[in-house]
């Protein structure tokens, strides 16, 4: 049987009605992207009847759009997320990817809050692995002893673009977060994380 002739679970029979209504709207929906309005909230929208929780990014890649289908950092959802995407049918023109993907030039992104400009290389860390996962310490802008929750948060949204999402929530563990003052001289700039990560085994 087809994906959408299939029966089965709620979720899945959701899932089915969400890739239908997708594949209905592919074209206005690319037409959006390409044009700088991503339709982001109409497909928000039919991911929450698949389930809360859910978020999604939009890009152009040229001839085609990408959406990237996110369980907004919550490791809980992971499996959710791939069961969509693997759920998902072909739609032409369109890319379909689990989760927020790295992004190339993530160590030159900078983030703007509070009169402040932070990129990744502002934040340090030590590490240690065992193989599958590096467990850190980071050390990050601020004063006093312990960064903020915005720096913190910044801090996050770096690391979404310089690993993905699924290799934050999958392939690192931090253990502290302290501020700079308390760095120790081994302490690499946090993009460096990237080249621990790739070394690790899937």
């Amino acid at each position: 049987m087809g994906l959408f002739g299939r029966k089965g679970s709620t979720e899945s029979e959701a899932i089915n009605k969400f890739w239908k209504w997708f594949v209905k709207n592919g074209d206005r929906l690319f037409a959006g992207v390409q044009e700088g309005e991503p339709q982001i909230d109409d497909i928000l929208q039919r991911l929450k009847k698949v389930s809360g929780g859910l978020s999604c990014q939009l890009s152009s890649q040229g001839e085609t759009a990408q959406i990237e289908i996110s369980a907004d950092g919550v490791r809980e959802r992971f499996p959710l997320v791939k069961q969509i995407v693997a759920g998902a049918p072909e739609v032409s023109r369109w890319q379909i990817l689990a989760f927020r993907q790295p992004i190339s030039d993530a160590r030159s992104l900078s983030i703007q809050f509070q009169g402040q400009s932070l990129k990744i290389d502002d934040f340090k860390f030590v590490s240690r692995s065992d193989g599958q996962c590096a467990e850190i310490q980071v050390f990050a802008p601020g004063e006093g002893a312990s960064p903020s929750q915005d720096v913190l948060g910044a801090m996050f949204v770096l690391l979404d673009a310089l690993l993905g999402e699924y290799a934050v929530e999958t392939k690192i563990r931090i253990a502290s977060a302290q501020t700079l003052a308390s760095a120790p001289e081994n302490a690499q700039p946090l993009g460096d994380l990237l080249g621990v990560v790739r070394s690790m085994q899937d």
